[in-house]
């Protein structure tokens, strides 16, 4: 038989979000919990079972395929460990839990252990008003993905290979109508 994992809001994360709706106020995501508890999680939780380590939110964007899901993500840096994810939590920037998630047991080794393991992770959550909810970040703390590096880096050159491209090309009808002038052809 095989685990469900999944996402909900808390009772006070529905209650927030619905606050922040009815004012028109935005909610401020944070953190990321994780904790290692095998014990279920609840709707009326207000921390996770057996939280062991806290980051900041590096990234909250809607779903590609789903404007209502929001993907919440988070960076767990290689010297933080020596657990096995099994429940994660995301905080606003008023320390309430607004959403709880079982996740698959996911082992992060400690350092010290002789492995290093850079881990992101992802929650992905539904409400029904995206708008009214948005990530609160320190700039220090941002992380990119290799992929998302490459695919920065690729793009500008690109845009700078066609842009040396195109100054030669300007370059050398510049130098063909000073030949022109001068009758050096």
């Amino acid at each position: 038989m095989s685990e469900n994992y999944g996402c909900f809001l808390t009772t006070a994360g529905l209650a927030a979000i619905t606050n922040a709706r009815l004012t028109g106020n935005i909610l401020s995501l944070t953190h990321i919990a994780i904790g290692d508890s095998e014990k279920p999680i609840t709707q009326d939780m207000k921390k996770l079972n057996n939280e062991v380590y806290r980051v900041a939110l590096n990234r909250l964007a809607l779903s590609p395929t789903d404007s209502t899901i929001l993907e919440a993500d988070g960076y767990i840096a290689a010297d933080a460990g020596g657990w096995t994810i099994r429940e994660a939590g995301i905080f606003d920037s008023a320390g309430i839990l607004i959403a709880v998630a079982k996740y698959p047991p996911t082992y992060k080794p400690a350092l010290e252990t002789g492995a290093a393991v850079d881990l992101q992770i992802r929650i992905l959550f539904r409400t029904e008003n995206a708008a009214s909810v948005a990530l609160l970040i320190d700039p220090a703390v941002i992380m990119a993905s290799r992929a998302y590096v490459d695919n920065v880096v690729l793009s500008l050159s690109l845009a700078t290979a066609n842009s040396l491209v195109n100054l030669q090309h300007e370059q050398l009808k510049q130098a063909d109508k000073i030949k022109l002038l001068t009758g050096a052809y």
